[in-house]
């Protein structure tokens, strides 16, 4: 396991006073980004002085809630990971304090300070953590990214008090919290806006054979995506996945997805996905459908493509960052061709892959009008995540008040 807590022998902890200068902080069991101080490990009120955890100090203690709830699924440790990191470095930056330090207020100031976060905390675009650009937030979280932040955080704390590390949970009730749920039907886009980004596919140059795989890769990207409401993680592995049986009598490819904590599920690929998928493979000069124990990544990096089009050994797959990457410059395009359609380009600059998900979410309930359908095609544990995707769009509430 990645998330591995630091070693008890590895140096002899220390309780240190509020008086010790930051740059004699111990650091996080991970490796702490470049340029920031380490995090204060000072024993605070609110620890109990012996738990069940087996730990010296909050980091080590916040590692073992990581590597708990994170057991069954790697995204997951890696999103708790990183709210707990921008916690702690508030804490460390902002407040001069401990995790067992802090009272209610400080929670409270630090929701407000996830709705306006100063300019030092942001970056423009990713960097690596070792970049003297790097920092703890891309861009201004969403109103929904500041609850869901809050809500890890106070799953956290409430581990934490149940191993008897801290004595009591001093995060605020969810009513005392100035964030609210995110419609995700306003972080989608509109037919309208979908036929530009179809348009923008069109248009990628096509003058090499690099540039035809490249855009037959980039149009079966979001095929897979806008007609799978898939998620960002769910298309890291092979091709192996896709299987060709019987739905009804007639031979259907399927795809088994593994998807949010590590959850089995199928879902049958539209013949619009396929066709784009055969246009890639082509390119690749490979078997036009997957076969069994197919070694080909469901999303291929093409990075190894020579200017022939030729691969020189199996690609690697997208990781998420690339997925990312791709999306936005197809947004980019998007959103010039919008602009000359006299369209507003505000969703499309605003836009990430997570909203081809709730795209297609939306445009599969719109289709069906049939709740459970879109919660077994969305993946959703439960019916009320999906019932949010059942509320009119702005668009159409508009229209209705009109």
């Amino acid at each position: 396991q990645r998330l591995i807590i630091s070693s008890n022998n590895e140096c002899e902890r220390k309780r240190m006073s509020d008086s010790v200068e930051i740059g004699s902080y111990y650091p996080l069991p991970w490796s702490p980004p470049n340029n920031y101080p380490q995090i204060i490990e000072v024993a605070g009120p609110n620890q109990t002085g012996f738990s069940a955890l087996n730990v010296n100090t909050d980091s080590e203690a916040i590692a073992i809630w990581l590597v708990d709830a994170g057991s069954k699924s790697e995204n997951t440790a890696q999103s708790y990971r990183r709210e707990a990191e921008r916690l702690l470095l508030w804490s460390t930056t902002i407040k001069r304090k401990s995790l067992s330090q802090l009272f209610r207020e400080d929670f409270l100031e630090f929701s407000k300070f996830l709705s306006k976060l100063p300019a030092s905390w942001k970056m423009t675009e990713r960097y690596n953590r070792d970049s003297p650009e790097w920092r703890p937030f891309l861009g201004q979280p969403s109103v929904s990214t500041q609850a869901r932040t809050m809500t890890i955080l106070k799953s956290m704390i409430r581990y934490l008090v149940e191993a008897g590390w801290l004595k009591y949970n001093p995060m605020p009730s969810a009513k005392q919290i100035t964030t609210q749920s995110g419609n995700p039907v306003l972080r989608s886009f509109t037919p309208e806006e979908v036929e530009c980004i179809i348009e923008s596919l069109n248009s990628m140059p096509a003058n090499t054979a690099k540039e035809i795989t490249m855009k037959a890769r980039d149009n079966w990207l979001f095929y897979l995506y806008w007609t799978t409401a898939a998620r960002a993680s769910e298309a890291a592995l092979t091709m192996s996945d896709f299987v060709e049986r019987p739905i009804d009598g007639v031979m259907s490819w399927v795809w088994n997805i593994t998807g949010k904590g590590n959850k089995q599920a199928e879902l049958p690929l539209s013949s619009r996905a396929i066709l784009r998928l055969m246009e890639l493979r082509k390119c690749l000069k490979v078997s036009v459908l997957p076969m069994r124990n197919d070694p080909i990544p469901i999303l291929p990096s093409l990075s190894d493509l020579t200017e022939k089009g030729t691969l020189t050994r199996i690609p690697a797959p997208l990781d998420r960052r690339s997925i990312d990457k791709r999306f936005k410059k197809i947004f980019e395009r998007a959103a010039e061709i919008a602009a000359s359609k006299g369209m507003s380009t505000y969703q499309l600059e605003r836009g990430s892959t997570h909203w081809i998900r709730h795209t297609s979410i939306r445009e599969f309930y719109d289709k069906t009008g049939d709740l459970k359908l879109t919660q077994q095609f969305a993946r959703h544990s439960n019916v009320n995540t999906t019932a949010r995707y059942a509320m009119q769009d702005m668009k159409k509430l508009k229209d209705a008040i009109e």
